[in-house]
């Protein structure tokens, strides 16, 4: 099944699952013990990279790359929506302990950012299109809670013209649009065309989270 694995791209999971190699990358162990659905070791793991890293380090060490394999292996197929939404939900419950707002914020590290008017820098967050999308979002409003910026989150079950209305509502200084790779680049770019039309002025940001590939074509789309 290993061997399946290795050279059957469809079956990689497999090979993740089934590999007693050590030298799987930080992320790729990670993601191999969502696979199995080892809560345990889940947990493990991101405890050993909070010892070690900051909590922004460890969402980009763990948390973001393990988000992009699980929308990879779906879009090609290598998990079906259910396993692919247990996982989701799975790293959800993990990222709500990771992230809980009792935590103290970074101390010495804060940067309080302010706009034009000497306010504090406000910025909205909107996921690109699925649930995967809302969860990296979710992790970027925490970063920059945590840095002193005021930030309002959109849920991915907010319609397009309701986001709208919500920039609208929070007018705030920029919008970040985090889209989860591979179909990432697609669902940004469509949200970007509507906000522009009506939004002329505020300064949106797009973050192809652990995005791979030709990533000037990505940029220029």
């Amino acid at each position: 099944l290993v061997v399946m694995g290795k050279y059957i791209p469809q079956l990689e999971f497999l090979s993740v699952v089934l590999s007693d190699q050590p030298v799987l990358e930080p992320h790729e162990r990670f993601y191999q013990r969502l696979l199995a659905e080892d809560v345990i070791g889940t947990e493990n793991l991101l405890d050993e990279a909070k010892t070690t890293h900051t909590l922004i380090e460890a969402c980009a060490l763990l948390v973001l790359p393990a988000l992009r394999l699980i929308e990879q292996d779906h879009d090609r197929g290598a998990i079906d929506p259910e396993k692919r939404q247990s996982m989701v939900v799975h790293l959800d419950s993990l990222i709500e302990e990771l992230l809980e707002p009792g935590q103290p914020k970074d101390g010495a590290s804060i940067a309080l950012l302010l706009n034009a008017g000497g306010v504090p820098l406000k910025v909205l967050c909107l996921p690109a299109a699925d649930a995967a999308d809302e969860l990296a979002a979710r992790v970027v409003a925490a970063m920059l809670e945590r840095k002193g910026i005021a930030v309002s989150l959109a849920s991915v079950t907010t319609l397009k013209g309701e986001m709208l209305d919500l920039v609208d509502e929070v007018q705030p200084d920029l919008i970040c649009i985090s889209a989860v790779p591979p179909a990432a680049v697609i669902h940004a770019r469509y949200l970007c065309k509507k906000l522009r039309s009506r939004f002329a002025q505020i300064p949106i940001v797009v973050g192809l989270w652990n995005a791979q590939g030709d990533l000037q074509q990505a940029r220029e789309r």
